[in-house]
């Protein structure tokens, strides 16, 4: 914007206006825009703005001081002085009411993330100096990557550059992207880690189960892919990608979810038995419950408690009572889907030992999902 106007640019942080001294923040402020003023017309961007105007009485007097000299630095501007002050930031509802009264900040512009035209967009961009095999699509690329920030597409860009270093080629082709994104969904391959057959077993059944339920909910997002080799902090991934953009989740859609997230747990209960389950549904389980806790207290989504917004807390013993029945269901759900069809799951998880990872295509042919009827009725909204 500086550019294209020809005004001068001046750019500050929170980290700018910090003191150990009282008054001393507050006298930044007021060079800042002194300085703004000097060089009109000019653009003053403060970066995580909310950090400065945060609503008054909830944090030290210092950030106080800090937030009036904003306000009254702001008060009055008018065309004649040529400043115009810009601020970013994820908290718009931390910042005081006064600062976002016409006559200070008159609009605010949502930055949402990238639909499938902008990440084509973007990609373009971050790999426009990168060698490019003909074979790389960045469309299909940006259809694979819904959610995805503009910095994350930047990450990815630079990961397949790095993945075709590392293997030595001069063109950076389809395989090098597939690797960057395995990298930025699970993290880093873990080559050094070590399991017990019996671990990996339970590996191997427990995502067999997030895979099998995923298959077969026509409400979930689809498999990208299962593996069991380790990533990161995990030891086991099931990888499902939206097919479009989603502005909104259904009820069945977030049940379908729920159920997913509960199948490996409710695997290695079929599998094992119940006193041989392990902690390694503690990240699932933490994942439904936040759903489960948003369908009660945000989105009228509760059988229970209706069509009504209650304030969020984990500790609310009726909201735990309430995460705990939708869990349960989801579980019972999932254990359902597999004992009526064990054959197929077994298949699967016969496979997936064999191989590893698996795609999409995959799993769908080793559990026949174009032949299984759907006898046990699935979760749907009541």
């Amino acid at each position: 914007m500086a550019g294209e106007s020809n005004a001068s640019f001046l750019a500050f942080s929170p980290n700018d206006f910090s003191s150990p001294y009282i008054g001393l923040g507050r006298m930044k402020v007021k060079s800042a825009f002194a300085a703004a003023r000097e060089q009109a017309p000019s653009i003053l961007f403060i970066d995580e703005i909310d950090t400065l105007t945060r609503k008054r009485g909830t944090d030290h007097r210092e950030y106080d001081a800090i937030l009036n000299e904003v306000l009254v630095q702001m008060d009055g501007f008018d065309g004649r002085e040529g400043v115009i002050v810009i601020g970013a930031t994820n908290r718009v509802d931390t910042m005081d009411p006064a600062i976002l009264r016409p006559g200070r900040f008159d609009r605010i512009v949502n930055v949402s993330l990238p639909d499938v035209e902008g990440r084509a967009r973007i990609l373009q961009v971050h790999t426009q100096d990168l060698p490019l095999s003909d074979e790389v699509d960045l469309e299909a690329i940006s259809r694979r990557t819904i959610g995805y920030s503009g910095a994350q597409l930047e990450n990815l860009a630079n990961e397949a550059a790095l993945a075709a270093a590392r293997g030595h080629r001069e063109l950076i082709n389809n395989e090098d992207f597939e690797a960057a994104l395995d990298k930025l969904m699970l993290g880093a391959r873990r080559e050094s880690l070590i399991l017990t057959e019996d671990e990996k077993q339970t590996v191997i059944v427990h995502e067999a189960g997030h895979a099998f339920c995923a298959a077969l909910l026509p409400e979930s997002d689809p498999i990208e892919r299962v593996t069991i080799l380790p990533h990161g902090q995990a030891l086991g991934a099931v990888v499902r990608a939206p097919e479009k953009d989603r502005v909104f989740a259904s009820l069945a859609r977030l049940k379908a979810d729920i159920i997913v997230a509960m199948a490996g747990r409710a695997a290695e209960h079929i599998v094992f038995g119940p006193d041989r389950v392990t902690n390694g549904a503690a990240a699932d389980i933490q994942h439904a419950s936040t759903i489960a806790m948003h369908m009660i207290c945000n989105w009228g989504m509760s059988e229970n408690f209706g069509i009504v917004a209650v304030p969020p807390d984990p500790k609310d013993r009726e909201v735990q009572r309430e995460i705990a029945r939708i869990n349960r269901e989801a579980f019972d759900q999932a254990v359902t889907m597999i004992q009526t069809r064990r054959s197929a799951f077994d298949r699967l998880v016969r496979t997936l030992e064999e191989r590893e990872t698996l795609g999409r295509g995959d799993v769908e042919r080793i559990i026949k999902v174009s032949d299984i009827q759907y006898d046990v009725p699935l979760m749907a909204a009541e």
